[in-house]
């Protein structure tokens, strides 16, 4: 057994589990509750419920969240696809640092009346294929990183229709591997919390995020254009050299206190500049090491 967690009897079934969540118990607990909810889309909610099968943390799974649950829903920031909203999630996420549920009053235990972010995609009335991608690559950089927003499940605006993914809020702005590129890094991406143990930067954002094999074949060009690399905007396939590339910005702006090419509009002429080897001007307090870092 892993020496790192500590293992318990479950009081329902007897077996021994770890990492506090019993898989075998857990997962009837959630398919008996199959039939009291839907998304309205058969292929959102097999995503869901597989998730609630298959997960062996509460952190590994998504749920189905109804919009009546969501309250105070602020618009927070606008997105080259949609608009990120901060609400509370009356319900709230389950617990994650022992069983979440609660023998003696027969339900899950959650983080009740929890700050989110809901994040609303443009003409997603319907759960398209891009729609259940990001979905599903946000879960699977769960399971590799605790680095990462995490996502708590998908909900429906009942004015417009349109699904909606809902995450971790960070509460304290932004900073301006396993084998997956990002596609869209800039500092916008990197948002920060605050706790007893320090500030915890986390990457956000993995709407383009795609596995190795499959991003050379998608050349969509996005992005914030000073922190993509000169060879995607000339219409090459994205590598992991496109997202250090990006990294090298945000080095950039760390040094220097201000995004790069602040002083320059975002449009076809900085393009040009930029693929002619135009780069941010590194300033002379900057030590050597970090400066050749971020070359």
């Amino acid at each position: 057994m892993d020496e790192y967690y500590e293992y318990y009897r479950c009081q329902k079934c007897g077996q021994i589990y770890g990492k506090d969540y019993c898989k075998s118990c857990n997962s009837v607990r959630f398919r008996d509750n199959f039939a009291h909810w839907t998304s309205g889309d058969s292929n959102l909610d097999e995503m869901i419920q597989n998730s609630q099968q298959n997960a062996d943390r509460s952190y590994k799974l998504i749920e189905w969240i109804e919009y009546s649950n969501l309250e105070n829903i602020e618009l927070i920031a606008h997105g080259g696809f949609g608009n990120v909203y901060k609400a509370i999630w009356k319900d709230g996420p389950l617990i994650n640092y022992k069983q979440p549920w609660n023998f003696n009053k027969s339900k899950w235990r959650r983080k009740s009346n929890y700050i989110v972010a809901i994040k609303k995609f443009r003409n997603t009335t319907h759960a398209s294929s891009e729609f259940l991608d990001e979905i599903n690559i946000n879960m699977k950089i769960n399971t590799i990183s605790s680095n990462v927003i995490q996502i708590y499940g998908v909900t429906r605006d009942l004015q417009n229709g349109e699904y909606a993914i809902v995450t971790e809020f960070k509460s304290d702005g932004n900073l301006r591997e396993k084998n997956y590129y990002h596609k869209d890094f800039h500092s916008g991406n990197i948002l920060n919390s605050i706790d007893k143990y320090g500030i915890s930067p986390e990457i956000s954002d993995f709407g383009l995020c795609r596995p190795m094999e499959q991003s050379s074949a998608d050349k969509t060009l996005c992005g914030v254009l000073p922190f993509v690399a000169p060879e995607i905007l000339l219409g090459r396939e994205f590598t992991e050299a496109a997202d250090i590339y990006g990294i090298g910005m945000v080095m950039s702006e760390v040094i220097s206190g201000e995004p790069p090419f602040i002083d320059r509009d975002y449009d076809e002429h900085l393009a040009l500049s930029i693929c002619y080897g135009q780069r941010p001007q590194i300033p002379e307090y900057t030590p050597e090491p970090y400066a050749e870092l971020m070359k």
